[in-house]
């Protein structure tokens, strides 16, 4: 549940009462001590709803610029919250999911500080290089638990969605930052583990079982890439958890940046060349999958629906 809260000047308040009464939401107005002359309506709502009551009381004639704050409410007892669900819980097109505007926080809420980001990118190259070497698929579940790669892949795909290039810049750039880092870490964590004398200098990395499933693009991989933006995109549209749809983006990203790295440090090229490919192809899959996922879910930018709308086919 959502608290709205929206102040409202005395000559619109009939208005917005009238409004809010056609939508069957439950409200509360109280007096609003500030500089201006009006009261404050409390309005509880469902997630999904909060952007389409918004639009409902802009539409009757209340400013956009007004003061509107919506929080988080942990309990909220409202006697037709089951219908006002079923009947404004809606994406753009009439499809259940969250607002343009919750989900522009969500997936901005995903993405760390710059510098804790690229510490955890570092780490989880670390721990990933540690695991394939060992041979060990534990060790790599638990390098994709503490990536932190959800949040700055899926950002991309809801900017795109909801018209913020920003966002879309900003995604793009720590995407590149946070492989880049992930990938100097893997170089590191190889050449620290090689010249130590834990692993081996003479060691034949292609033949090792983790390292080699990482080496070669394939149907396998690339359904895991598809899988894990379809499920990314999914969980934050309908406001569950995007934890473990966070593991399933760094299962495609993740051990192929490491593989990349050690295959640079043993001075294999196709290794280098294939774990590449592959990273590429995953991250190009996973931004397009979660793209399409929200296109699917009913979200649309301004730029997709102006061509829809305006588009026409002439002989």
């Amino acid at each position: 549940m959502r608290l709205v809260q929206v102040f409202v000047p005395s000559d619109q308040q009939a208005a917005v009462r009238e409004r809010l009464g056609e939508m069957g939401v439950e409200f509360l107005f109280t007096d609003a001590d500030g500089r201006r002359d009006g009261m404050l309506a409390s309005v509880p709502v469902p997630a999904g709803a909060v952007n389409t009551v918004l639009e409902e009381l802009y539409d009757a004639g209340l400013d956009e610029r007004t003061y509107t704050v919506v929080t988080d409410v942990e309990r909220a007892i409202v006697p037709n919250v089951e219908e006002i669900t079923d009947r404004y819980v809606e994406g753009p097109t009439g499809r259940r999911g969250v607002s343009n505007d919750e989900i522009r926080e969500r997936a901005t809420d995903l993405t760390p500080d710059t510098l804790t980001y690229l510490a955890f990118a570092v780490a989880s190259a670390l721990v990933a290089v540690g695991g394939l070497l060992l041979d060990s698929a534990i060790v790599i579940v638990g390098a994709m638990v503490i990536a932190p790669f959800a949040g700055s892949t899926l950002s991309a795909s809801v900017g795109a969605v909801v018209s913020d290039r920003e966002m879309v810049v900003d995604s793009a750039t720590s995407q590149v930052a946070g492989l880049v880092v992930g990938y100097l870490g893997a170089v590191a964590m190889s050449v620290a583990l090689q010249q130590s004398g834990f692993v081996p200098s003479t060691l034949d990395v292609g033949h090792v079982g983790q390292v080699s499933a990482f080496v070669t693009p394939n149907v396998l991989t690339l359904a895991i890439a598809i899988s894990a933006g379809f499920a990314g995109a999914l969980a934050l549209a309908t406001d569950l958890p995007v934890s473990i749809a966070g593991v399933a983006v760094a299962a495609a990203i993740v051990p192929a940046a490491a593989v990349a790295g050690i295959g640079t440090v043993w001075g294999e090229p196709v290794i280098v060349a294939g774990a590449t490919v592959l990273l590429l192809m995953n991250i190009v899959f996973i931004n397009l999958t979660a793209y399409l996922t929200f296109v699917a879910l009913g979200y649309r930018s301004s730029v997709v629906f102006e061509i829809r709308e305006s588009a026409t086919v002439s002989l």
